[in-house]
């Protein structure tokens, strides 16, 4: 398990955001927009990541395999409300993908 600084460290480097669209003809405006952030190491890497976001109220889902093209391991946060927690939990420091813009896409969504 990883202190709450190593972890805001691991958020603030190795954090890749995902914008992902998709059509759905169910919602008004015809599709639908998901924000996740993305992590990829080893397991134990992931699962001591995933244990250590737990302890600080953030859920995140790990799998052993992405898809079939990329059979390596995955933990991901998804979900508003466990994006604002990230976005709270967050230090005010530069980062390396503009994980800090964060709390802009949350409360300002384009």
């Amino acid at each position: 398990m990883y202190s709450e600084e190593q972890t805001q460290g691991i958020l603030l480097g190795l954090a890749k955001p995902e914008i992902h669209i998709s059509r759905d003809s169910r919602l008004n405006i015809g599709y639908k927009v998901r924000l996740r952030l993305n992590f990829r190491g080893t397991q134990e890497f992931l699962l001591l990541l995933s244990e250590s976001l737990s302890d600080v109220g953030i859920t995140s889902t790990y799998k052993e395999q992405e898809h079939k093209t990329r059979p390596r391991p995955i933990l991901r946060i998804s979900g508003i409300t466990n994006l604002i927690k990230v976005a709270d939990f967050l230090p005010d420091l530069p980062d390396v993908r503009d994980i800090t813009l964060l709390p802009s896409y949350i409360k300002h969504p384009m």
